[in-house]
């Protein structure tokens, strides 16, 4: 009984590789982005907790890297991908705060399965997806798209 955290990982590093794009990604679940929709940054995130206020793109943060002043404050999309490991068959558990358009995906053993799905333009919310993960490497994958206005892009996940 309890919960434990659940640990995303992007090689030996603890976090997900963030990939950043003017345009609207597909809501396809580990589909490869088209190369029409330009990514415009590829970078670690240590966690997903974003909240880009109206104005701001994800690029409006203190000392932002070199050459990637490009992404617009509307009309973007981020994808995050990491892997979480199960040493024990368990309830995995993901939260998201989203502001436009969301979508998480796990990967396990050649199966994709949906955790959450609001692909609509909406004011934020909080949504909760659940899956039983027994012991192994899952993949994770986390869609976010910004219309307009404010953006938020935030999840956290846990074992039960």
């Amino acid at each position: 009984s309890g919960t434990s955290a659940g640990r995303l990982f992007w090689r030996k590093y603890s976090g997900a590789v963030g990939h950043y794009y003017n345009g609207q990604i597909s809501s396809n679940s580990f589909e490869i982005v088209p190369t029409s929709i330009p990514r415009v940054m590829q970078r670690f995130d240590a966690s997903i907790g974003f909240n880009w206020q109206s104005g701001y793109s994800p690029l409006n943060i203190v000392n932002p890297p070199t050459g990637f002043s490009t992404i617009t404050s509307d009309n973007f999309s981020t994808m995050w991908r990491g892997y979480v490991y199960s040493p024990s068959c368990r309830t995995f558990v993901v939260q998201v705060r989203s502001d436009d358009r969301v979508k998480v995906s796990i990967n396990t053993n050649g199966t994709t399965t949906v955790l959450i799905n609001n692909w609509t333009d909406h004011a934020p919310v909080d949504q909760t997806g659940s899956i039983n993960l027994c012991t192994g490497v899952h993949w994770l994958e986390v869609r976010h798209y910004e219309n307009s206005g404010s953006a938020t892009a935030k999840a956290t996940w846990f074992f039960q």
